[in-house]
């Protein structure tokens, strides 16, 4: 071992071994909040309760130094970051509970019932059909004839289903 390294090594062993939050952040400049932060995000080391091994955690924040970012920036930038999203999201919002206010969007129950309606009706026209046309083409002689008699029944039943109101009611937010 170098003259040098020994020197290092006896000044070393007169530091303490372990300390407090409050020492390191005084130490380092950052808060005693920040200290614990850096040690639950595995930056540096921790012993026990509120206590650091002092040169693990100067070497390793030094080490997080040389990364290039300091916490303190990275959680500015995380913050703003947030701040945006939470902006953008109440922004949608206002949007959509605008829109849903001037009737641009339903309730997808009332989708549901709507379509419930529109396809019972469907079905029960459906269902008359054979009833109907059946006693009009036993005696029919051509294609086309059992085609017009066929039609004579069904332009009527697909007129009649466009013309079937489905209203649904707008969705309104509570008040708040």
């Amino acid at each position: 071992m170098s003259e040098k390294t020994q020197k290092a090594t006896s000044e070393i062993e007169t530091l303490p071994a372990m300390v407090g939050g409050s020492t390191l952040a005084y130490l380092f400049g950052v808060s005693d909040s920040y200290i614990s932060k850096m040690a639950e995000r595995g930056i540096i080391p921790k012993s026990g309760r509120g206590q650091y091994p002092f040169v693990a955690c100067l070497q390793a924040y030094i080490s997080y130094l040389d990364e290039g970012t300091t916490g303190e920036e990275e959680d500015k930038t995380n913050y703003q970051a947030e701040k945006t999203r939470l902006t953008a999201a109440q922004a949608d919002k206002a949007e959509l509970d605008y829109k849903i206010t001037q009737g641009e969007y339903i309730a997808a129950h009332e989708v549901a019932t709507a379509w419930n309606k529109i396809m019972g009706e469907v079905k029960a026209q459906m269902m008359n059909l054979p009833s109907k046309i059946g006693p009009q083409v036993v005696g029919v002689q051509t294609p086309d004839e059992g085609f017009q008699i066929v039609m004579k029944f069904i332009r009527p039943m697909l007129k009649e289903l466009s013309e079937t109101d489905v209203s649904v009611e707008s969705y309104r937010p509570p008040e708040t």
